[in-house]
């Protein structure tokens, strides 16, 4: 059974340390960023050339957002 989100939070913070915790959201967001763009692009059948015009940028930028995540300014318009 899993555990609720607000007690896995404090579970890891206390037992982890805050340094081990911080870098674990960090890369948890990062990971999450990124699947966001993945799930779009899947379900939509979006190519890499659509979702940039869709968001006007290049399709470099969108290879670059799937590598390192999307931008924050981004983000409102990506949910």
């Amino acid at each position: 059974m899993a555990l609720p989100p607000a007690q896995a939070a404090s579970l890891l913070a206390r037992d982890a340390g805050e340094q081990w915790a911080r870098e674990f959201l960090r890369q948890f967001e990062r990971q999450v960023g990124e699947n966001q763009l993945e799930r779009l692009m899947a379900t939509w059948d979006m190519s890499a050339a659509l979702v940039a015009r869709v968001f006007g940028v290049s399709r470099q930028a969108v290879a670059k957002w799937r590598g390192h995540g999307v931008p924050a300014d981004r983000s409102v318009a990506m949910a």
